[in-house]
């Protein structure tokens, strides 16, 4: 099952997107008593592990780091969840200025914001995200969210050896002839050209 925030329901069209793929409920996940927030935006239940997605606009990265970082940490602390991942949603590009913000339209993409933030300062905040264990997502759009949340609700169902299994078929094993196989090593050769 894959809980949303109501604010998520509320402020994107990615409810419908998620729907047509996976089982989803809508809760008041960020309505704790307190205000310490327990869930992140998405939260991908009953499998091997617990996942937790919090998703950011690049705006709202931009605008404040310390801040999205600081509900990282809080949610890290406070939640029961086994991994949670930050998606950074938007289309941004570093310049000499900063970091140029893009909005998308039907026409394409549109300038929108550009933020004095240099690049090597977004790089090393999103590098201590990675090595405190948050992983960093950036996707452009609604659609391709959708995709990556419900990718890693599929993968919360998978073990650990079954993620490595399917690691180890996408990766390209070397084909070594050993040298005392001097028949097959011509007829390779011969067919390599």
């Amino acid at each position: 099952m894959l809980l949303v925030d109501d604010n998520e329901d509320r402020n994107t069209d990615v409810l419908p997107l998620l729907q047509q793929s996976v089982e989803v409920t809508v809760s008041k996940n960020n309505q704790s008593p307190g205000g310490i927030l327990l869930y992140p935006d998405f939260t991908c239940i009953g499998g091997e592990y617990i996942v937790g997605i919090n998703r950011k606009t690049v705006s709202e990265v931009l605008g404040d780091m310390d801040a999205c970082r600081d509900q990282l940490l809080r949610e890290l602390r406070n939640s029961p969840i086994d991994r949670l991942v930050l998606m950074i949603q938007g289309v941004w590009k570093p310049t000499a200025s900063g970091m140029q913000v893009y909005r998308e339209s039907d026409s394409g993409y549109q300038r929108q914001h550009l933020y004095h933030q240099p690049w090597e300062h977004v790089y090393s905040w999103m590098h201590r995200l990675w090595r405190i264990g948050v992983p960093v997502m950036v996707v452009p759009n609604m659609q391709a969210l959708a995709t990556a949340v419900i990718q890693e609700h599929e993968q919360s169902f998978r073990t650990d050896d079954e993620q490595v299994s399917i690691f180890n078929k996408l990766v390209r094993r070397k084909f070594y002839i050993s040298e005392e196989d001097e028949k097959k090593r011509r007829f390779m050769l011969q067919l390599m050209g």
